[in-house]
Parts: C-alpha cells; structure tokens; sequence
C-alpha cells in the first residue's frame, strides 16, 4: 500500500473523532484534522495525539474543508473521512493484510450508516457506496453547497470494495427526524436560490417514488421497526423539499 494521508473534517464532534482517529491510525502515514472552530473539546482530543496535525479554518463548505486538507497533506493518496465515520474492523483488516495490492487511482466502501449503534443495511441508506481512497492527483472535491461531491478524472477506474465505512450520524430517530426536516428546508432554500422550479404535482409523485424505492424495492422492512421509520421518514422529507421549494416561489 501506498503511504497515506489521512483528512477529516470536524465541527464539535467530541463525541466521535476518537473512533474515528483510532480506526484509521494503523494504515495512516500522516492524518489531517480540519475543524471548523469547534466550541466542545474536539480541538484538546485532536491535540491530544502527537499524530494528528490540527488546522481550523472558518467552514465554507464542505467541499472546501476537505480540499484544505488535502493541501496540507504530504503523501499522494488520500483517505477521506468525517469525523462521525470510521473503517471497520474487517475494512481495516484487509487494508493490513492487502497493502501491496491499493495500487489502483481511487477506492469505493459501503458506508454502513446507524442510528444510534443500529446498523441500517436495507432502504435508501444501503450499501452507499462511497470513494473515499483515491490519488490527489486525480480527483478533487466539488464545492457545492448541498452536498459536497468527489469528481475522479476522467480515466479513472474506480475499485469497488464492498466492506464498510461505519457511518454514526443519528443518536435517535428523534434526532433523524429532526435533522432531517432541517435539511429538507435547507435543499429547498438553496434550489430557490438556484432558480429551480417545480410542478404543482411534483410533492406527490417524489415522495410517493421515494417510499416505493424504500420500502419495496430497497427493503427497508427488513430492518424492523427502525427501516419502516426511516422509510416514512425519507418520504415525508422527500414531500417538504418539493412542497417548500414550490411555497417559496409562489411567496418569496
């Protein structure tokens, strides 16, 4: 394997960034922290381990922390993650015991998203496949303000490697819920602003779309109770995007 810069991001993830620090420390050369000006005690976890060089900078997206990071890096390849991730044991285990065989430009994981320590492996959540192991040199982070996306150059291949990035970003379905209906108002926000415009049907056929998806074609009822929770969850979020979006171009 390569040598290894490993880049997070953080803002206030005291709760998380030592899993996530432990997890990728037996195959990192060299690991970038970003944080956005926490106010808990992330930056004294941080500072805590020698390996760990520590920037803040105010967050402008996304997009733009992770690009800052890699800036600072010393090696080539890359490994990306957000302080409420962390690799698996079995991921970690065959990046060990594989290092001669990451020779390729970019890398796809399963992110295995929970809610609290509930893994979530049916619906729309899974297997969320994500590059997270690439060259430097061939790709880069677009900057968008919704979701921040990694762009490989053209004649990239990208290995798809189906072990998980373990992904801890719900306490609760409380607190899905409610994350949830902030960022459906968020989306809608940002597509206003974009000039975007939709149909007075489209609520409708989007979250209706959305929970065939979800819970018949994804099979999210095979997570219990929580998969069917979530399943609504995402059709309810999916109906407000499209609801707001249409109410704010009908009354500014």
């Amino acid at each position: 394997m390569p040598e290894i810069s490993t880049v997070i991001i953080t803002h206030n993830e005291a709760k998380n960034i030592e899993r996530c620090l432990a997890s990728v420390k037996p195959v990192s050369n060299e690991i970038i922290v970003v944080d956005s000006f926490s106010t808990d005690t992330t930056p004294d976890i941080c500072r805590s381990h020698p390996e760990v060089s520590f920037y803040q900078r105010e967050f402008t997206s996304h997009g733009d922390q992770k690009n800052f990071g890699i800036s600072m890096t010393n090696n080539d390849y890359i490994l990306s993650l957000d302080a409420d991730e962390s690799l698996s044991p079995e991921l970690l285990n065959h990046m060990v015991m594989n290092r001669d065989q990451f020779t390729a430009f970019a890398y796809s994981f399963r992110r295995l998203n929970h809610i609290g320590s509930e893994p979530i492996k049916h619906g729309l959540w899974y297997p969320d496949e994500k590059v997270r192991l690439f060259r430097k040199d061939k790709a880069r982070w677009e900057t968008g303000v919704l979701h921040e996306k990694l762009v490989t150059d053209a004649n990239v291949r990208v290995v798809r490697i189906p072990l998980h990035i373990n992904h801890f970003g719900f306490n609760g379905i409380k607190d899905f819920r409610e994350k949830s209906f902030g960022y459906a108002r968020w989306w809608a926000d940002n597509k206003f602003k974009a000039g975007e415009k939709t149909g007075v049907l489209s609520p409708l056929f989007h979250a209706l779309w959305t929970f065939i998806r979800s819970f018949f074609i994804k099979l999210a009822f095979l997570d219990g109770t929580t998969g069917v929770q979530i399943s609504v969850q995402n059709t309810r979020e999916t109906y407000l995007k499209y609801k707001t979006l249409r109410l704010l171009h009908k009354h500014g």
